[in-house]
């Protein structure tokens, strides 16, 4: 006799078979190739206009701060009779003893000329005038046109009239040993110099001095 298929069990080994080989489909399918990542070369520039700042409030003018007023000014105090006066200011900055003097080609020549110095009369002082060190470190014939060269050497010889502020205002020439353009050179010399006036009682005043210039 012929035993009938059970239909369970032909059920079964179909689901089995079917899933082993949906299981070996999903095992043994290729890898699919990667694909490239797509890129884009191109680089977009946008440009943003910035507005300018608002430009900055002008400053506050300032205002004039009003003047202090000065102290009185103390009264002047005549100089002792047995203490020189003050170094003229014109010897150099605040009086500074270390000032050395140069020689200005164009400042030309600010004393009087006379051929005798009976021309102008003045007292005899107690303290005759002097030569301020700087003027005389300072006199360098050497670098003073008309005074250099082989031809330009020689001396001359002044008396100088200084005031009481210490300028020269006349000058006589008591020896001349050198050219006429030498001697012109020497009195700008003499006329630029300041001295340390004379003094009579303590208090300055006009007086002669001899001032010899070699070169």
């Amino acid at each position: 006799m012929r035993r009938k298929p059970d239909p369970f069990r032909i059920a079964a080994i179909s689901f089995a078979i079917a899933f082993h080989a949906a299981i070996a489909v999903v095992v043994f399918r290729p890898a699919a190739p990667l694909r490239p990542a797509a890129t884009d070369d191109a680089v977009t520039i946008q440009l943003v206009r910035v507005a300018p700042p608002p430009p900055a409030p002008p400053p506050p003018r300032p205002t004039r701060p009003t003047p202090p007023i000065p102290p009185p000014r103390p009264a002047p105090v005549a100089p002792s009779k047995t203490q020189p006066a003050a170094t003229s200011p014109a010897a150099g900055p605040g009086g500074d003893s270390e000032f050395v003097w140069r020689y200005d080609p164009d400042a030309g020549v600010g004393i009087v000329v006379y051929g005798d110095r009976g021309a102008v009369d003045v007292p005899i002082p107690d303290q005759p005038p002097r030569e301020l060190p700087g003027y005389r470190i300072g006199f360098d014939p050497a670098s003073i046109d008309g005074l250099n060269g082989p031809a330009s050497g020689g001396s001359a010889t002044f008396d100088v009239l200084v005031d009481e502020s210490g300028m020269p205002t006349s000058a006589v020439i008591v020896q001349q040993a050198c050219g006429e353009r030498a001697l012109e050179i020497a009195v700008s010399v003499i006329s630029q110099w300041r001295f340390a006036p004379a003094m009579r009682e303590g208090v300055p005043v006009a007086g002669w001095l001899r001032v010899p210039l070699q070169f």
